[in-house]
């Protein structure tokens, strides 16, 4: 069911979409853990968390356009 619904993402969001969302799953899990199973985050997990969302955040950003340099 997981691959089915991760083609059916691809194929409707296009790859670099589905694969940059993909890379939320463990951070989601581990605030979803923490949220309703009564986990906690050490100090290293929310270091880990915030790892994630700057890398995606870093990923995400528009590129700015090459300007050609002027000699």
């Amino acid at each position: 069911m997981g691959y089915l619904l991760f083609t059916y993402g691809i194929h409707h969001l296009g790859a670099p979409t589905a694969v940059t969302i993909s890379l939320l799953d463990p951070a989601a899990a581990a605030v979803i853990a923490a949220a309703w199973l009564d986990q906690t985050l050490t100090p290293i997990r929310w270091f880990g968390l915030a790892v994630v969302l700057i890398g995606l955040a870093v990923m995400t950003r528009p590129r700015r356009p090459s300007v050609p340099a002027h000699w």
